[in-house]
């Protein structure tokens, strides 16, 4: 009986030190690919009823493709500056043929992504149809390095699929 004691609690011990030994690779696999986790913040959006309520408050209405995205810290908040070639301007004045939209979100740290819960980053090479409003330099205290956003977050913003429907970005 004793000896049957000491081969169970043998067997139990290389069982722990085993599976202690795996997890620990694991541990260190994930820790070298550096894949950043996804975080989500919420905002309160001020509601927007109707299209033409979007057209009214917008500076201009674009359709354009997202060409290129570097991630800020503005005020201690992640921000993303997108890069956008202008393909059509259905409503404002003429812009440059590529302009730059801040949006909330991005990476903290360099590491861990964060995205509003209903108005997630844009993608690169994606065409879309946005709402923007021109920011106002002089009522900032710091640099604000992009000078257009989208007006009421996920509503001032619409994708166009393959067929060329458009559609919600968050649905």
């Amino acid at each position: 009986m004793f000896k049957l004691n000491n081969v169970f609690f043998l067997l139990a011990c290389v069982i722990l030190i085993s599976a202690i030994f795996i997890s620990s690779q694991q541990v260190t696999a994930k820790q070298e690919r550096k894949e950043p986790s996804i975080g989500n913040m919420v905002v309160d959006w001020k509601p927007y009823t109707s299209l033409k309520e979007l057209l009214i408050k917008s500076d201009i209405v674009v359709k354009g493709k997202v060409v290129d995205s570097n991630f800020i810290q503005l005020k201690d908040m992640p921000y993303t500056v997108h890069k956008l070639k202008i393909n059509d301007i259905i409503s404002g004045e003429e812009v440059e043929s590529e302009i730059t939209i801040g949006q909330l979100g991005g990476l903290v740290m360099n590491e861990n992504k964060v995205e509003v819960l209903d108005n997630p980053l844009f993608e690169k090479n994606k065409h879309l149809y946005l709402f923007l409003k021109k920011v106002d330099h002089s009522s900032y205290d710091y640099h604000v390095p992009y000078d257009y956003y989208v007006i009421g977050g996920n509503q001032g913003r619409f994708k166009i699929d393959r067929e060329c429907k458009i559609n919600c970005v968050n649905s």
